[in-house]
């Protein structure tokens, strides 16, 4: 992980006087036109503005060198879902969209991408679920939020991965959720009913619970469990983003 290269504070969206950031994680010593698939890390969080940027927190950086160090391109940003899904679903687009159309700067492979989305940051996964391009190979979430909040009006349903899990179920890649067990009962209602909603339609998933751990087990508790989990992560996401 120590020799992964990293480039830091790439500008990928201006919003009037917010310029939002991203940091690119790569493969040590590729070659001028190699193409690396990406993984790109959707990040939760609340009360952001008196926090550090989440590019700066160490578990995102370390997922970036993990996914570096595994072969693959690793991309984390800052993004606004904090403040509205409106602001966040917009940044999270920017963000793609950047990667992809900068494909060849940053050694990313524009046609395989992975989306990974934790806590506040599920809604995001939406995204693709809503849009199912075959660049998306594979979807991650860790103990994400995948429903949101009634009413569920026709325009706030865009916003919803299991609303649009029900319109898209036939066209969606691979998708592996992590929960904690000891989450709490309304974040876990809504993977459930994600996750009963996407086998009652066939959609190829992986489901793992993490047996007594807390929300952001990843971070609070790595247990040898959460090991295994995060390391089956990355073997998913190779399999799935190296066909």
């Amino acid at each position: 992980m120590d020799g992964v290269e990293v480039t830091r504070g790439l500008v990928y969206r201006t919003d009037g006087n917010v310029s939002l950031r991203m940091d690119v994680y790569r493969p040590p010593n590729l070659k001028a036109n190699e193409r690396r698939a990406a993984v790109v890390f959707l990040h939760g969080g609340a009360n952001l503005a008196a926090m550090p940027p989440p590019t700066e927190w160490g578990v995102y950086q370390s997922y970036g060198r993990l996914v570096g160090a595994s072969g693959l391109i690793g991309v984390t940003f800052n993004q606004r879902i904090g403040e509205g899904a409106e602001k966040g679903f917009g940044d999270a687009r920017a963000a793609i969209d950047y990667v992809r159309g900068h494909a060849a700067d940053l050694h990313v492979d524009p046609d395989r991408l992975c989306l990974a989305a934790y806590s506040a940051g599920g809604p995001l996964l939406a995204i693709a679920i809503g849009d199912p391009q075959p660049y998306f190979r594979c979807l991650v979430g860790f103990y994400g939020v995948l429903d949101i909040q009634p009413p569920i009006t026709a325009e706030r349903a865009q916003y919803s991965p299991i609303e649009q899990l029900k319109l898209h179920a036939d066209k969606l890649p691979p998708i592996l959720i992590a929960r904690a067990g000891k989450d709490s009962p309304q974040l876990n209602a809504t993977i459930d009913r994600f996750v009963a909603e996407g086998l009652s339609r066939d959609v190829k998933l992986e489901v793992h619970n993490i047996k007594g751990a807390p929300h952001a087990f990843d971070i609070l508790t790595p247990s040898p469990e959460v090991r295994d989990v995060i390391a089956r992560t990355i073997e998913f996401m190779k399999a799935n983003l190296n066909q």
